[in-house]
């Protein structure tokens, strides 16, 4: 069977700043997502993937070590890196399906949990080098407002630096751990008109307040922030669902 290659064009070069393994897997995944590549697909070398997203071979490779532990890669010695089986893809999208369709308002609930002292954290704990990251990544995102695929890819960026600024291991972990459920959250909520630009400038309230250290303020601004991506996210789902049962009543 003749096995498709993908070209190293498909990748473009992925920011500087905080967990770049995590950007190349946000960027594999949405790939994924769209279609653009397929179940048995082999990837190009680490070589030419460091290359392409600009990053380090090291950071490639822990990218494909965390999608190959998702089912997501195979590596085969001798032979290449492929997209899994179609099974194990299945099984990957199969979770962030059930977020989509039913359990928004329980994401959301974890992510205010977790997220909101984060920001409080990162504002009592953060170094001056961890504060820059978060301000390198909403300055990244407010030159991608017209980019929507940098935009989710800075989006994601931007809640994992806060919480790598919150100096708490497990946190960051869970943030880490948390990306791929978050994707489906981010990438609706940034198809809704004028909600990119109102992230990012929520981003920046957060940051502004953890920069001058105020925790209180960061969590609340946070907590603001993720309120009002949720209640975005829940009016489009009805809408959608609207639009869809008066379609099927004309009919």
């Amino acid at each position: 069977m003749r096995v498709r290659e993908t070209p190293p064009s498909l990748f473009g070069q992925v920011s500087d700043g905080v967990l770049l393994s995590q950007k190349v897997v946000a960027q594999i995944s949405e790939l994924l997502a769209r279609g653009q590549l397929q179940p048995g697909d082999r990837l190009p070398t680490e070589r030419e993937m460091a290359a392409r997203f600009g990053v380090s071979r090291t950071a490639v490779r822990d990218a494909i070590k965390l999608l190959a532990g998702r089912g997501i890669l195979e590596v085969k010695r001798g032979a290449g890196i492929f997209i899994a089986s179609r099974e194990g893809v299945a099984d990957h999208f199969a979770l962030l399906l059930r977020i989509r369709q039913g359990s928004i308002e329980e994401l959301f609930e974890i992510r205010k949990l977790i997220e909101v002292q984060a920001a409080g954290w990162a504002a009592e704990r953060g170094t001056p080098e961890a504060i820059a990251a978060i301000e390198r990544v909403v300055a990244e995102a407010e030159a991608a407002l017209d980019d929507p695929a940098a935009l989710a890819r800075c989006d994601a960026a931007f809640h994992v630096a806060v919480a790598a600024a919150a100096q708490n291991g497990v946190l960051l972990r869970i943030m880490q751990n948390l990306l791929d459920l978050l994707a489906s959250s981010r990438e609706e909520s940034l198809r809704i008109p004028g909600r990119a630009v109102r992230s990012v400038g929520e981003h920046r309230a957060v940051l502004a307040a953890i920069a001058r250290r105020d925790a209180q303020g960061a969590r609340q601004r946070m907590w603001e922030h993720l309120d009002s991506v949720e209640r975005a996210i829940v009016q489009r789902f009805r809408s959608l669902e609207d639009a869809r049962s008066g379609n099927g009543a004309r009919q």
